[in-house]
């Protein structure tokens, strides 16, 4: 028995990918390849299920965050979580900023009681990072951000369809940078990334900022960058996202009944839905004391399970020259033990195959296993 992590294959079968084709046919006639109509259209639906006034399409999920961080002139520190992707703190760097890490707490999210220490003279914003869909504590993270007068950009590459406190994740912070790389919620033929936000000034500005920095033809207002996300992919896009409610709640019914199958089996633990908080279930994940067996048991049995992430970005060689801010006496290099709850997690989480092309039986089968 074979369950795949990945679903592209069944999420494009024949049928999907002929009536793809069909839609992408008129963009191939108009040779409007960048900045078309399709474009246009795909950002209005794309704000609407985001709950923003704004969305701008840009080349891939790293730019839709490093973008606004440049778009809002932040050049001094930015709070990161330490487990996450590479995308996050590399998308600070790109923007000429310096990410500063940050432990998670017991929901795998960066934990607000940690930002609170990181907080110097010289930072600047705070990026959350929804891991795997989960929202962060929103509330407590805005409050801290007003207080110190801190912009918000947030990490929701895995999380559309995902809410905090009802209202959809990207509507937190100043603005929320979202993904379409293939294997995302909303993903494309290629990449691809969404920014979404309120504030129409800054919308404006980041949709200069992803043409070059173009006002007319023959004319550019600011030196900008060539992150426009392609006519085409947007027709892909705008195809996925009619049926993003109805693939959100098949991801949850699974888990959920993951979740009851598997809540007194010994030596895993998996975090629970916070009450102000809606997943989309973009991973299903949880700690287990003997990962790596499970890992390996899991692939025998035909489970194609994943370990995100190994190694956290702390602890990988390009942060080697990072560590604490070099402007403090106290400067030293981060070690083994600087990020406890981050480290216990990427030396024990899992993540199953979780998606709405697997059927009753995958999860007979995989909670099975995991009981072996």
């Amino acid at each position: 028995m074979k369950i795949p992590f990945s679903y592209l294959s069944a999420q494009f079968c024949d049928d999907e990918a002929e009536a793809i084709w069909r839609k992408i046919k008129p963009v191939v006639t108009t040779g409007s390849f960048t900045l078309g109509r399709e474009l246009e259209e795909f950002e209005q639906a794309y704000a609407e299920k985001a709950g923003t006034k704004y969305a701008i399409g840009v080349a891939s999920g790293t730019d839709a965050l490093a973008l606004p961080l440049i778009a809002m002139g932040i050049k001094g520190e930015v709070i990161v979580p330490a487990h996450t992707f590479f995308a996050s703190a590399g998308a600070i760097v790109q923007a000429g900023a310096t990410p500063v890490f940050c432990d998670v707490g017991d929901d795998m999210n960066v934990d607000p009681a940690r930002i609170w220490e990181k907080i110097t003279s010289r930072t600047e914003a705070i990026m959350p990072v929804m891991w795997g869909g989960r929202p962060c504590n929103m509330t407590a993270i805005e409050n801290m951000a007003n207080q110190h007068g801190l912009g918000i950009v947030g990490d929701c590459a895995q999380a559309l369809g995902s809410e905090w406190d009802s209202q959809p994740i990207g509507f937190w912070g100043a603005a929320s940078g979202f993904s379409l790389h293939p294997l995302k919620m909303v993903n494309v033929w290629g990449d691809g990334g969404v920014i979404v936000t309120n504030n129409g000034a800054l919308a404006d500005k980041i949709k200069k900022l992803r043409n070059h920095g173009m006002s007319s033809r023959d004319s550019i207002d600011c030196w900008g960058y060539n992150s426009r996300l392609d006519t085409i992919q947007a027709v892909v896009g705008t195809h996925v996202l009619a049926s993003i409610d109805r693939r959100v709640d098949q991801r949850r019914m699974y888990a959920h009944w993951l979740k009851d199958q598997l809540k007194d089996c010994p030596g895993i633990n998996i975090v629970d839905e916070h009450p102000k908080a809606y997943m989309n279930y973009y991973l299903f994940t949880f700690t287990c004391e003997n990962r790596d067996q499970l890992h390996a048991h899991l692939h025998r049995a035909g489970v194609d399970c994943k370990i995100h992430y190994p190694i956290i970005l702390p602890n990988q060689p390009a942060a080697a020259k990072m560590g604490h801010s070099s402007l403090d006496p106290a400067y030293r290099l981060y070690q083994r033990g600087d990020f406890p709850k981050s480290e216990y997690i990427a030396d024990h989480t899992i993540s199953l195959p979780c998606h709405e092309y697997l059927e009753f039986k995958d999860a007979v089968h995989v909670a099975k296993c995991i009981r072996e």
